[in-house]
């Protein structure tokens, strides 16, 4: 992996290396030391904004899509013309001396001599449409240092040493030499949050090569592209990235396919008749019915069902209360006995590894409810009058505990 392309940014000591391999550090000039991601750049005290202000990505996009293999014969863009060369890294030559509005460009080998009688720019095919104030700034540069040539040799091969030094050393090697601290969940999160962004036209079964094709020139406008060097790396973060985007649909499908059957009329019914305990336990269904059937018509069965289930839940009563008092005559230091019961009962049934929600503005009984249409929990359980033996917030921890 040897650097390709010599990209000058807009702060006038930075140069962007790209490599053959579609990778790129950034070079200081001054200090002749290369970083490797915008963070490390801006732990400088240099603004990303301001760093990359200026710079043409559409220019930057076709030298990335050149060194990943892109081949273009000849391209002419405002009077340029672009030369390449697969085993030399290119060097774009920006005269100061122009006079006019519009400037020569031309594209030389790093072993060309640069000429003494003129200031020479590092450029990587910038723009040739930059604003008359800028070019009025850099000629002022030029004319303020009239007696320093810029050696694009020496710069050329200073980063390229760092580079190839870099590479041929562990990651940690790396950092430690160039005096870095990568923060790699940082820049995983920040290229996801890049994925987030382009989630409308990327499709999780596609592979990343394709993709890192069809939109590198959309890509290479947001610094968060930057932050991860390596493609492989990349395409690490998009398959895990693209295996959450399929969990979650999935997940999506299967709550959307859940069919919520209850609460069931015989529940509802149920739930009224829990209120009247006592009242059921000791009287029978017709005074029961005169008193209440407003409420009791409200009920979607049929009378002979609405009786039955009355006397059914009148006999669960009164045997429970018999049982209870047995059995507190014998375990006087017993836990509630008819929430032992439930227990029992919702024990028969293998209801481990379920799924259960609280949700605390909403009632234990619409908890209890939710809890039964997630787990599709069978009608002979959920309807069974035993589960109105407890009050709301015993029966839902019971079934919780059951769940757990």
């Amino acid at each position: 992996m040897t650097p390709q392309f010599v990209y000058k940014l807009p702060l006038q000591e930075w140069h962007l290396i790209i490599t053959n391999t579609g990778h790129h550090f950034y070079f200081n000039e001054k200090t002749s030391k290369s970083y490797w991601q915008l963070s490390d750049i801006q732990a400088l005290g240099i603004d990303v904004e301001t760093f990359l202000n200026g710079v043409n990505f559409d220019e930057l996009a076709l030298l990335f899509a050149k060194a990943r293999g892109l081949k273009i014969d000849e391209v002419v863009e405002n009077q340029e013309e672009i030369e390449w060369r697969s085993e030399e890294v290119e060097i774009v030559i920006e005269r100061g001396d122009v006079v006019s509005g519009e400037k020569e460009k031309e594209v030389r080998e790093l072993n060309h001599e640069p000429e003494s009688e003129q200031t020479q720019i590092i450029q990587g095919y910038s723009s040739s449409e930059e604003d008359y104030e800028d070019e009025e700034e850099e000629k002022e540069e030029n004319v303020s240092r009239p007696e320093q040539d810029l050696d694009i040799d020496q710069l050329a091969a200073t980063a390229i040493e760092q580079y190839q030094h870099s590479d041929s050393e562990t990651d940690s090697e790396a950092s430690n030499d160039l005096d870095l601290s990568f923060d790699d969940n940082s820049s995983s999160e920040d290229f996801i949050s890049l994925l987030e962004q382009f989630k409308s036209k990327i499709s999780p079964f596609e592979p990343w090569e394709l993709i890192e094709e069809r939109l590198i020139s959309e890509f290479v406008k947001y610094p968060e592209f930057y932050t991860i060097d390596s493609k492989s790396k990349r395409e690490e973060i998009f398959r895990q990235w693209s295996k959450q985007q399929e969990d979650e649909e999935e997940q999506d499908q299967e709550e959307e396919e859940v069919v919520n059957i209850y609460p069931t009329p015989t529940i509802e019914y149920l739930a009224f008749l829990q209120n009247f305990k006592s009242e059921i336990k000791n009287g029978f269904y017709q005074p029961f019915y005169s008193k209440h059937y407003k409420s009791i018509n409200s009920f979607n069965l049929t009378p002979q069902q609405k009786e039955t289930i009355f006397r059914n839940y009148k006999l669960m009563l009164s045997e429970s209360s018999i049982a209870e008092r047995e059995y507190k005559k014998a375990n006087s230091k017993s836990g509630n006995f008819k929430v032992m019961k439930l227990t029992e009962f919702l024990k028969q049934f293998n209801l481990s590894g379920g799924k259960v929600n609280y949700n605390s503005d909403e009632s234990f009984f619409t908890n209890w409810i939710d809890l039964l249409n997630v787990n599709q929990v069978d009608l002979e359980i959920a309807e069974n009058q035993i589960n109105f033996l407890v009050g709301d917030e015993k029966r839902f921890v019971s079934y919780k505990s059951a769940l757990e």
